[in-house]
């Protein structure tokens, strides 16, 4: 045997956070169920389904690189029109 690897998950709880005394926890537990919500609503019907209104503006690629493959185009540079 020339190599052997460990893994490890599930040590510290998932709802673990290292808060400031300046942090508004309220804040954070909103921000913290916003996302969960829109973790849920990708995971059922795609990345695409919920998105911030910035990807509207002009300039932004966040649509055309979400059908790329790691960032890169599957079929050379044609993907990069």
């Amino acid at each position: 045997m020339r190599q052997i690897g460990v893994s490890y998950s599930g040590f510290v709880d998932e709802s673990y956070t290292l808060l400031s005394l300046f942090d508004d926890v309220e804040q954070i537990e909103k921000d913290n169920r916003l996302q969960t919500a829109i973790d849920v609503v990708r995971e059922q019907f795609g990345f695409l389904a919920i998105q911030k209104g910035t990807v509207l503006t002009e300039g932004s690629r966040n649509i055309e690189r979400s059908k790329l493959i790691g960032g890169h185009s599957p079929g050379g540079l044609e993907g990069l029109k």
